[in-house]
């Protein structure tokens, strides 16, 4: 029987119930081939770990969004902030999901953020701006949300545990005329990166939005990653790419995206790197995780850097698959940016 202790903390001056519980049922173990290497795996069913605080409607585990910091991984289901939208477990070196923590902020009955679907998680690491965080601080969840009407995306900043900045109001999003499928912060930018709906269905193309304390402003440059059915990005170092690839990567930061093919190819998901420019570097990787499912809905990506491990959420499954990144491993990753001078969040 799953073990929850709850504590009551307070956010902001707004009150958050809070749970522990233990967590993550292991479904599978394998390894699958990324960029030319086995690549061990294990999927965690995630169903029923966001406590229910109270929820009228229940909460399920159904991830939609995820980031990783500070040894945290930081999920959102895809419903309602009134119930446990946000949850988060500290993997370990090894990614081990066994014990959740939940947050549920207390919105009052008139409280326009009640019934807001959370679809994305970013945070800023910059200690200024929209979400951001003095060091030492709890870090703000920037979360991306939509009205259940069908109104127009926002985003709304969430404190994690006591942290002295409270719940924020909502803040349209400039130009998003639909809900980003991801959005992500990049430190080197000082920018948030939307992943946004594109006329042409091959392509995802990525808004690059400025901020201020009030919010994300609307974007002063785009660039197109030339693949379909991408569902979540998460910035990454070079010298992490370029033990993913098996190559020289030369920035600072590049993209990893999670795609999912929706021109009826393959279900599985994919993994693929690109520059800030749009453009490719390696191939795309499949990532057969078996299933008896006929389909699969992939929606959120986050990385642990200095452990080598990547997380993919799945939304229909209640799943969340920790890849543990083949190759050189994360201790050179790690030297590489040392020597390199490049400040990582991961």
């Amino acid at each position: 029987m799953r073990r929850k202790t709850w504590r009551s903390v307070v956010v902001g001056g707004v009150g958050v119930l809070a749970a522990v519980a233990e967590a993550g049922v292991i479904e599978q173990t394998g390894a699958v081939s990324l960029w030319g290497r086995s690549s061990p795996y294990t999927s965690w069913n995630v169903f029923a770990d966001p406590v229910d605080a109270g929820s009228a409607g229940g909460v399920s585990g159904t991830p939609r969004g995820m980031d990783f910091h500070n040894g945290r991984l930081y999920v959102a289901h895809g419903g309602d902030l009134i119930g446990n939208a946000l949850w988060f477990y500290e993997p370990g070196a090894t990614g081990n999901l066994t014990v959740s923590n939940s947050r549920r902020p207390n919105f009052g009955p008139g409280d326009s953020r009640r019934f807001h679907s959370v679809l994305g998680v970013a945070i800023n690491t910059s200690g200024a701006g929209y979400g951001g965080f003095a060091p030492g601080a709890e870090p703000l969840i920037v979360t991306q949300t939509r009205d259940q009407a069908g109104g127009a995306p926002t985003t709304v900043t969430v404190a994690d545990t006591a942290s002295p900045v409270p719940v924020s109001a909502l803040a349209g999003l400039p130009g998003a005329a639909f809900p980003p499928a991801s959005i992500e912060y990049s430190r080197a930018l000082d920018r948030f990166l939307s992943v946004e709906s594109s006329i042409n269905p091959t392509v995802a193309v990525v808004h690059v939005r400025p901020h201020t304390s009030a919010g994300l402003g609307a974007p002063t440059s785009s660039f197109t990653l030339a693949i379909d059915g991408v569902t979540g990005v998460d910035v990454i170092s070079g010298s992490f790419a370029g033990a993913l690839l098996g190559q020289n990567v030369p920035h600072a930061e590049v993209l990893l995206a999670l795609s999912q093919d929706v021109l009826g190819q393959g279900f599985h998901p994919r993994l693929s790197v690109w520059t800030y420019a749009g453009v490719q570097l390696g191939q795309t990787q499949q990532v057969p995780i078996p299933t008896s499912f006929e389909r699969l809905s992939v929606k959120a990506l986050a990385v642990d850097e200095a452990n080598g491990l990547i997380f993919v959420g799945d939304s229909e499954l209640g799943r969340i698959t920790t890849l543990t990144v083949p190759g050189p491993g994360a201790g050179a990753c790690v030297l590489g940016m040392l020597m390199c001078g490049v400040r990582r969040r991961r």
